[in-house]
């Protein structure tokens, strides 16, 4: 059985990690996307950084068996519902 934890990236150093895992999960399907739309799916390496930062989102990675495996952006709206974004798999899991 696989050992899968997930944690808070702590720090903009994790922005580039994350930053790619959405583009390996999205680049097979960057032909549907158009250009603006595929980069705002895929955030940048400095977009991810300032999210971050602004701890507008709470930005969490998964591990599995220590090998990174996904990402995921969560917010707290004021009505009480959950915003989701950014959210990817690498293909491998």
């Amino acid at each position: 059985m696989s050992n899968i934890i997930i944690k808070r990236t702590q720090n903009n150093h994790d922005a580039p990690l994350v930053h790619n895992i959405l583009l390996e999960a999205f680049e097979p399907y960057r032909a549907q996307y158009t250009v603006g739309a595929f980069n705002a799916t895929v955030v940048s390496t400095e977009n991810m950084k300032q999210r971050i930062a602004a701890n507008e989102f709470e930005v969490l990675i998964a591990l599995c068996d220590n090998d990174l495996a996904g990402t995921v952006s969560i917010k707290m709206q004021d009505e009480g519902d959950l915003y989701i974004a950014s959210m990817a798999v690498k293909p491998a899991y």
